[in-house]
């Protein structure tokens, strides 16, 4: 299996403007950010034990796409539309939930998505004894190719991240691990960063889904 790397397309031929959504809803107060059922209160380790609110608005020029970018909320996602996750809903996703969300354009028009959200604390099958990260506090020097060389920390679960400046630098798993075509790395990746499989990305890219971009990586050897 290979996998590549997510990441928001930035274009405005997709997008309309760089932000594509409203950080609050125009007519919102200062209720609107603290309130305890708002999307602003997802912490992004975990699911929330209430259905949030997921009322979204686009920019003035932006534009509906199938994965939508979002702002205040450390909801470790975004807004996905319906077809989106019918389909994602065929392969096998990571820890995840689709919470229903509106998102309304300056004319009006009000359509459906889902507030996608995926959250744990540790992700079974990685092989931590062959598995390496990178100590950003032991900095070894550049070589000559320009790569900067760190050494290196061994972990044995993935919270064991917390306080320590330690970067992913190969994923290795053991026979268990459940072949996700959608996962991240807990307390390593964040906002729009996830390993997608290639037998996803073909899919997406065969039914034109706009939003996301997948970008080649070297964490992930192909298996």
């Amino acid at each position: 299996m290979k996998y590549y790397l997510t990441k928001f397309i930035l274009k405005k031929s997709v997008t309309g403007t760089y932000n594509q959504t409203s950080p609050s809803p125009k007519n919102s107060d200062r209720s609107w950010f603290p309130d305890p059922y708002n999307y602003t209160q997802i912490q992004f380790d975990e699911f929330p034990n209430f259905i949030p609110k997921a009322y979204f608005e686009l920019e003035e020029k932006g534009k509906y796409s199938d994965i939508v970018r979002i702002h205040n909320t450390h909801a470790k996602g975004f807004l996905i539309s319906p077809r989106v996750k019918a389909l994602w809903e065929e392969f096998n996703i990571f820890s995840c939930a689709y919470y229903p969300a509106k998102l309304a354009s300056e004319s009006g028009e009000i359509r459906d998505y889902f507030l996608f959200h995926m959250a744990a604390k540790e992700v079974p099958g990685i092989d931590f004894e062959k598995s390496t990260f990178n100590n950003e506090e032991e900095f070894l020097g550049i070589d000559d190719n320009d790569v900067w060389h760190y050494g290196q920390k061994k972990i044995n679960k993935l919270s064991e991240r917390v306080g320590q400046n330690i970067i992913l630098n190969k994923l290795y798993f053991t026979q268990d691990f459940p072949k996700y075509d959608l996962f991240y790395v807990p307390y390593f990746m964040y906002l729009d960063r996830f390993f997608i499989s290639e037998r996803l990305v073909k899919v997406m890219k065969k039914e034109k889904m706009l939003g996301l971009a997948f970008m080649e990586q070297s964490i992930i050897d192909e298996f």
